[in-house]
């Protein structure tokens, strides 16, 4: 089965764009928490040792460095680019789609989430073959009608079953072991750094009240991108974290 990209410290999905954000992100807290003494004060009297220092930017240095290409013929390349930019937009539409026949929804979308990368195909192919599974029942053969009409027919699934076929050709790759184990060495750490992260975002923003040094900490960006306002945007926040809730402009660190 296809592996989900989860943020498992708070158990939800992420999207595409939210996961490979986060080095980006994990980048500019170890900058800030680094440049700002009193910042760097208060989150070691919260764990934040040395060692959690380094292994956040031991994560960052794995993913940063990406995921080797493999040598594989340019159809099958396409054809695997193809559903990689197809699933998450796919799995929206489904779960839009099958709003009203929760069954179908669960059959087809339970255990699956968008996946960046080669191991899309397989996503994918899953997908088709829950969905050719819903044509043996009446119930299933609705949902698909109402999957048609939101833009997904047969011909689509169609014209998606070729793309899979063309991508799993696997005699036109030349597979390079290594590049595979570095391939899942940079999804996993992907995934670490997300925890890493989320874990540490969540500390700072409750130890810092200045909206000064959450703006240093990537954590908080003022509205309207600039100007002398007081409200801030909060980036990325996360389940615990009510981002309308104000922030006291005259609290320290």
């Amino acid at each position: 089965m296809p592996r989900k990209l989860k943020r498992r410290v708070a158990g939800t999905e992420v999207s595409r764009e939210t996961l490979l954000q986060t080095p980006n992100r994990a980048f500019t807290l170890m900058y800030g928490i680094g440049r700002l003494p009193n910042v760097r004060t208060a989150m070691v009297q919260c764990g934040f040792t040395d060692a959690e220092h380094d292994r956040g930017y031991n994560l960052l240095a794995i993913v940063t460095r990406g995921i080797p290409v493999l040598t594989v013929d340019l159809e099958v390349a396409s054809a695997t680019t193809a559903l990689d930019n197809w699933d998450e937009d796919g799995i929206a539409m489904i779960s839009a789609a099958f709003t009203r026949f929760p069954d179908a929804h669960e059959s087809v979308l339970t255990g699956l989430a968008p996946i960046v990368g080669p191991r899309a195909v397989e996503n994918v192919a899953t997908i088709l073959e829950r969905l050719d599974e819903l044509e043996k029942t009446e119930d299933g053969r609705e949902a698909l009608a109402r999957l048609a009409t939101a833009g997904m027919d047969e011909k689509n699934r169609k014209e998606l079953a070729a793309l899979v076929k063309t991508a799993r050709a696997k005699d036109k790759m030349k597979v390079d072991e290594a590049a595979l184990k570095a391939e899942e060495k940079f999804e996993e750490a992907l995934l670490d750094l997300r925890d890493w992260y989320v874990e540490w975002a969540e500390i700072a923003r409750i130890v810092v009240k200045r909206r000064d040094y959450l703006i240093v900490l990537g954590l908080a960006e003022r509205r309207g991108g600039g100007g002398g306002g007081d409200d801030l945007d909060i980036i990325d926040p996360t389940p615990f974290l009510d981002p309308n809730k104000p922030t006291d402009p005259n609290s320290g660190t």
